[in-house]
C-alpha cells in the first residue's frame, strides 16, 4: 500500500510541476505580448512626434513666407503712397511760385528721405519677423525628431525590458526529474 501511496505523491508532484510550468509559460507569454503593446505605443508615439515636428515646421514656413509676401506688397504700397505725397509737396510748391531749388529741394529731399527710412524699417521688421518665424520652424523639426528618437529609445528599453522578464520567469521553471520512480526502498538508491 505504501508503494501505491509513493506512486500517487510522485504523480501528484508531476501533476503540480506540470501546473507550475504551465502557469511561468502564460506568465511569460502575457508579459511579452504586454510588452509588445507597449513597443508598438511608443512606435507610434515617435512616429507622431515627428510628423507633429514636420507639421510646425512647415506651419511656421508657411508664415514666414506670408510675412515676407505681405511685406513686399506693405512696401510697394507705401513706396507708391510716399511718391504721391512727394508728388503733392511739389505742386503745391509750383502753384505758389516756388522754385525746387536751395530750401524747398532741401524740404522735399528730407521728406523723401524720412518717408523711405519709415518704409525700410518696416521691411527690416517684417524681415526679422520671417526669420524668426523660420527659426521657430527649425526648432519645431528639432524638437519633434528628438521626441520621436527617445520614444524610439523607450521602445527599445520596453522591448528588452519585456525579454528580460519573461526570460526570468521562464527560469524559474523545474524540468522534471526523468528518472523513474520506484518508491521508497525500491530501484537504485
Amino acid at each position: 500500500m505504501a508503494f501505491f501511496t509513493s506512486i500517487g505523491l510522485a504523480v501528484g508532484a508531476s501533476a503540480a510541476s506540470a501546473a507550475a510550468t504551465g502557469a511561468a509559460v502564460t506568465a511569460a507569454t502575457v508579459g511579452l505580448i504586454g510588452t509588445g503593446v507597449a513597443v508598438y505605443g511608443q512606435v507610434q508615439q515617435a512616429k507622431t512626434a515627428e510628423a507633429m515636428g514636420k507639421y510646425n515646421a512647415k506651419l511656421a514656413q508657411n508664415q514666414a513666407l506670408q510675412t515676407e509676401m505681405d511685406a513686399h506688397e506693405n512696401i510697394r504700397r507705401q513706396r507708391s503712397q510716399n511718391e504721391r505725397v512727394l508728388a503733392t509737396q511739389r505742386s503745391r510748391f509750383a502753384k505758389a511760385g516756388v522754385v525746387e531749388e536751395g530750401t524747398p529741394l532741401e524740404l522735399l529731399a528730407d521728406t523723401a528721405g524720412t518717408l523711405e527710412l519709415a518704409t525700410l524699417d518696416y521691411s527690416r521688421q517684417q524681415s526679422q519677423q520671417a526669420a524668426s518665424l523660420r527659426a521657430q520652424g527649425a526648432a519645431d523639426k528639432a524638437m519633434g525628431a528628438n521626441q520621436a528618437r527617445a520614444a524610439y529609445i523607450g521602445a527599445g528599453a520596453s522591448l528588452l525590458s519585456g525579454v528580460a522578464s519573461a526570460a526570468g520567469t521562464l527560469s524559474t521553471i523545474q524540468t522534471p526529474d526523468t528518472r523513474p520512480y520506484y518508491g521508497p526502498g525500491f530501484g537504485p538508491a
